[in-house]
This record gives C-alpha cells, sequence and structure tokens, in this order.
C-alpha cells in the first residue's frame, strides 16, 4: 500500500531529529578517506505542569572523513530515522539516490530519478557531495571551517550537523601525557547548544584488551551546559547539563577516530518566563564505527 506523504514535513522531521554531536604530529600525510556510522538513541522524560510526556531519538548517520594534508573534508552519505508513531515506529531512510519512509504496510519509496525537482535538489545538494572542509591546527582542532554546501542542505546544516559530528574527532594527544582536555560544543536541538570541557585520559594497554598498538582506548568524562535557551517554540530551558561519559578509540596509524562509546545524562528546568513548570531527564547514548567504503544505508 503506498503512503502520501508531506515531503515538508518529513525533512522538518529530520532536521529536528539531527538537532537532537595536545600535541599533534606536523606531517605531510597522504589522502585517505574513512568512512563512519554514528548512532544516536536517546530517550526524555518532561513534566509539564504535572503531564509526563516520553520522547525517544532513534537517528543514524553515515558519513566520510577525506583528509588531504592538514586538511580534512566531510560527506554525508545517509541519514536512517527512527521516529515512534501511535501505530509503530515510521524508518525514514535518506541518501543521494533514494528517500525512503515506511510504516508498517505504508510506504512511499522514491528514486532520485524521479523525485520532483525541490526533492531531487535537495538530495543531491545534501548527500554524496562535500559539504565541509577545516584546516587541522597544531592540536588536531577543526579551525577556518569552510561550508562548501550548497543552499540544498541548508535544513539538515540547520539542525547542527557539523558539530554533532565533531563531537566524535576531537584532538588527540601524541605526547607521553595520558591526559588532556579540549573545549567542546554540540547540539542540544531546536538550535541550542551546550558547551563545556571534556576529559580525555588514555588507558593501560593491559587494560583495554585490544591487542593492538596501534589502537589507543581513552576515557572521556565532562559536563557540558548551557544557562538558558529559549527554543522557537516552547518553554524556556534552563540549568542545562549533559553528563558524558564513555570511551573512544583511536587509531595512531590512520591518525583518525574510529570507535566510540558514549552516553550522556541529560536534565533541564522547564520555564514560563519566571515560573518553573516542569523538568527533563534522559539519556542519549552515542556510538561511532569506522565501516568499509562500500557501506551504504538500506531501508530494512
Amino acid at each position: 500500500m503506498i503512503m502520501r506523504i508531506n515531503l515538508k514535513k518529513l525533512s522538518a522531521l529530520i532536521t529536528l531529529a539531527v538537532s537532537l554531536s595536545l600535541v599533534w604530529p606536523v606531517v605531510s600525510r597522504a589522502d585517505t578517506t574513512n568512512k563512519f556510522v554514528a548512532a544516536l538513541k536517546g530517550e526524555l522524560n518532561s513534566s509539564i505542569n504535572g503531564k509526563v510526556a516520553h520522547t525517544t531519538t532513534d537517528i543514524t548517520y553515515v558519513y566520510r572523513r577525506i583528509h588531504s594534508g592538514n586538511q580534512v573534508g566531510f560527506i554525508l552519505d545517509g541519514i536512517k530515522l527512527i521516529n515512534a508513531t501511535p501505530n509503530g515506529n515510521q524508518k525514514v531512510v535518506v541518501t543521494r539516490d533514494r528517500f525512503y519512509s515506511g510504516e508498517r504496510d505504508k510506504y512511499i519509496d522514491i528514486s532520485r530519478d524521479k523525485a520532483d525537482p525541490a526533492l531531487k535538489e535537495e538530495l543531491e545538494a545534501t548527500y554524496g557531495t562535500p559539504l565541509s572542509r577545516a584546516i587541522l591546527d597544531e592540536t588536531g582542532a577543526e579551525t577556518n571551517v569552510t561550508i562548501l554546501a550548497r543552499p540544498g542542505a541548508k535544513k539538515v546544516l540547520q539542525g547542527g550537523l557539523l558539530n554533532g559530528i565533531r563531537q566524535f574527532h576531537p584532538p588527540y594527544s601524541y605526547s607521553a601525557t595520558r591526559e588532556w582536555t579540549t573545549d567542546e560544543e554540540i547540539p542540544m536541538g531546536n538550535g541550542g547548544t551546550v558547551r563545556g570541557a571534556l576529559t580525555f585520559k588514555k588507558m593501560k594497554p593491559s587494560d583495554t584488551g585490544s591487542g593492538q598498538p596501534r589502537l589507543s582506548v581513552v576515557t572521556v568524562s565532562g559536563q557540558l551546559t548551557n544557562a538558558e535557551f529559549h527554543p522557537t517554540n516552547g518553554p524556556t530551558h534552563k540549568n542545562i547539563i549533559f553528563q558524558v561519559s564513555g570511551t573512544q578509540t583511536y587509531d595512531t596509524t590512520l591518525q583518525e577516530w574510529t570507535a566510540a562509546n558514549l552516553t550522556m545524562a541529560i536534565t533541564l528546568d522547564l520555564y514560563d518566563g519566571d515560573k518553573k513548570t516542569g523538568t527533563t531527564t534522559g539519556t542519549i547514548h552515542s556510538t561511532l564505527e569506522k565501516v568499509p567504503l562500500s557501506y551504504d544505508l538500506q531501508p530494512k
């Protein structure tokens, strides 16, 4: 059964979900391209004026990072969103060549060559083409970020995609120091961000069990905050805290982060003017995995 669906509403849904991310060897590195799958799954519980609401987030990004010398480029290959509905889970998968949305026996499946001009432009501008380029400074941090995307990619970029992905690729310390700290900023949804310092601490090889000296496993901890944020719609958010913990794995041969397993415990207060009307608590679990360049998203 073919389902009629409002493409503008689905684009807005994807944008909202996206909103829901030292010593560096200064060498001339060979051109390399690595592909990754980043997945975020979250559950939030809000209590507003005595009413409780439960929301979930389940979104997957497939992307590439292209290194050339001290430059790194970013290409988004696809997004998969699972949205909970009263009738079950609605799955949305978008790549350069396909737009799919399915719920039970109802679905829409549009290939790029059969898409209307607006959808075709959005697919071609957003997926499988460079969206940004940055310079890696002496600490390994991305600087001088240049947006390469065409206007058709605006919806995804406005959701904070680049900052969300950048959280998986922080600076790495090659020095003998086992611990270092970096300042991070990631999207919290609806155009807001949380900021703070994250501490990275190398685990001893004997504690990681990897057996591969090239892989450096580090623990990640810290607190990202925002004192006050005013969404376009809904109550004011105050005292926002994202408590981050978990591990990440760095490949010293590839000079790239290749895995992550992070948890963010979230708390915030909801206000209507000066009156506190409720609270939100929950967690977001995010993972990163390096995958073969041939990896592709599929609807099922």
